[in-house]
């Protein structure tokens, strides 16, 4: 078993290891689809927030070319290895060299033979995984520094490099010392292949000593001084560098328009882990919404704590509430608050009282909607037995299937904004895990396949666009069909074991309650 079997999700979210953000023009959430990266614009970023920064290149790309931009976003990285030269400790860094970035920068450009351990390795190994079923070489983009790193990885005979399916590379306003000019544009090696390297230099001067000796080591490409973008549309897309106060309006812009078909920019983190089932590499999505981009990791809602203040450990009972793929989570306001993070409505249990009269006066006491008005606004699911919840205080809650009953008022856009001064907000599943506690995430995780089996089996319909839980479901199950094509018939099973009545069920025993009976 591999040694990082038993390690959580959350602490591999720690690891500084290269994360990857994709960005499409589509109808719905990204998720796997074949060759989806063949041909993608991968921009290295070292300095955290790289959508954001891109958002309006990634539109001009994603809507008149029709191309999948990437964001390799490098910033945890960078913070381990400067994290290793503060602390001096390479075993606490994971192996980090005790060097900072700009230093690691400035070693990866010594020399084009081997990919150094701080930046260039987990760069490219980062690369050939998401590019590893493209049938076309993706176009690699950096700016300043990072320039360094992208020639290395075009020229590089390492066999990491070779994996990484890049076919060009585009430089904007590189900044490439003297050292990277002798490591890796005047060695005599000849590099492993030929990448084309089209650069956008920040002056004249820039261009004058830098543009030759890239010609010379990586052949002619386009070679012009900024803001000229020699006809290219990916210099295009990305000379314009968007300024601070402009980050905001440029991520609304871009992810608020439609293009001609009616597409909207959607965000998605990517991650490739090695699957318990193939042994192989398995890319996943979660879906990034632009207000998590623009809030930033910094200001993420605190999670749940372990136990509530109001929680005694009886019995209640709580609701959850759907609309579409998203379901209510509510948060106090009191101070001190009764509960931390968010949590679904609940209230103390009452004697004789039905469970959906009984979250509905949670709903009253906790979202501040009251009964009477609940009756226009939401109702209970049928066909939907409650499930429970197993608290962390040793009480147990009986949780009610609801649904809304009218649709999203709010622009799309602001689907999932949160609004810190209200009773509740609307979440996605991927959203809402991080703001529980585990056992109320264990349970909104079976409410998705619940949720979704009812779906498939007509017992409940679907609204809105969507189900929640959906991007749990869909990256458990992979690209399969729920059910069989009509025409691919379905071969029954054979059954080992004794069936006394060969003569009717031949290969197969077609007892439905006991195969061994029969």
């Amino acid at each position: 078993m591999s040694r990082k079997a038993n390690i959580s999700a959350t602490e591999k979210a720690s690891f500084g290891r290269p994360r990857l953000y994709a960005v499409r023009a589509h109808y719905g959430q990204l998720d796997k689809q074949p060759d989806q990266f063949s041909g993608a614009v991968v921009v290295l970023d070292d300095e955290g927030g790289g959508v954001v920064r891109h958002a309006a290149a990634a539109r001009a790309l994603c809507f008149d070319e029709d191309t999948t931009v990437v964001v390799l976003d490098v910033a945890a990285l960078r913070r381990d290895v400067d994290a290793a030269a503060e602390t001096r400790d390479t075993k606490k860094t994971r192996g980090r060299g005790k060097r900072g970035w700009q230093q690691a920068l400035e070693a990866e450009c010594k020399t084009r033979d081997v990919l150094g351990k701080d930046c260039g390795r987990p760069i490219a190994k980062a690369l050939a995984r998401l590019l590893m079923r493209a049938t076309t070489g993706a176009t690699l983009v950096a700016r300043g520094a990072l320039a360094g790193v992208a020639l290395k990885l075009a020229l590089s005979r390492d066999p990491h490099a070779a994996t990484c399916n890049v076919s060009r590379v585009v430089l904007v306003e590189p900044t490439l010392s003297a050292v990277a000019v002798n490591g890796l544009l005047a060695c005599k090696t000849p590099p492993a292949r030929r990448i084309t390297v089209d650069a956008a230099f920040a002056d004249a001067d820039a261009q004058m000593r830098r543009g030759p000796a890239i010609a010379a080591a990586c052949g002619e490409g386009i070679s012009v001084i900024a803001p000229d973008d020699g006809g290219d549309a990916v210099l295009r897309a990305f000379l314009p560098k968007t300024e601070d106060d402009d980050e905001e309006a440029a991520v609304e812009a871009a992810f608020g328009a439609d293009d001609s078909r009616g597409r909207r920019l959607r965000c998605a983190e990517i991650t490739v882990d090695m699957s318990p089932l193939t042994k192989q590499p398995e890319q996943r999505f979660v879906e990034v919404t632009t207000a998590e981009l623009l809030r930033g990791d910094d200001e993420a809602d605190e999670p749940a704590a372990a136990c509530d203040a109001d929680d005694r450990g009886e019995a209640r009972v709580a609701a959850l509430v759907v609309r579409g793929g998203r379901c209510i989570l509510a948060r106090s306001l009191r101070t001190p608050k009764a509960w931390e993070g968010m949590r679904l409505p609940s209230a103390p249990a009452v004697a004789g009282e039905d469970a959906v009269a009984g979250a509905r006066r949670a709903i009253a006491a906790q979202l501040d909607i009251d009964i009477a008005d609940q009756a226009e606004q939401m109702a209970p699911i049928p066909n939907l037995p409650p499930l429970m919840l197993y608290r962390a205080s040793g009480g147990i809650s009986t949780v009610v299937f609801m649904k809304a009953l009218q649709p999203p008022v709010e622009p799309q856009e602001d689907y999932d904004l949160s609004d810190e001064d209200d009773d509740y907000d609307w979440y996605t599943l991927s959203r809402a895990l991080p703001r529980v506690d585990p056992p109320t995430a264990c349970l909104l995780r079976t409410a998705a396949f619940a949720l979704h089996g009812a779906v498939e089996a007509g017992v409940v319909a679907k609204a809105w666009g969507g189900v929640f839980g959906g991007e749990l479901v869909a990256a458990v199950a992979g690209d399969a069909p729920a059910t069989p094509a009509p025409s691919s018939p379905v071969t029954p099973p054979r059954v080992v074991g004794p069936c006394h009545d060969e003569a009717n069920h031949e290969d197969a025993c077609s007892c439905a309650s006991d195969p061994f009976s029969c």
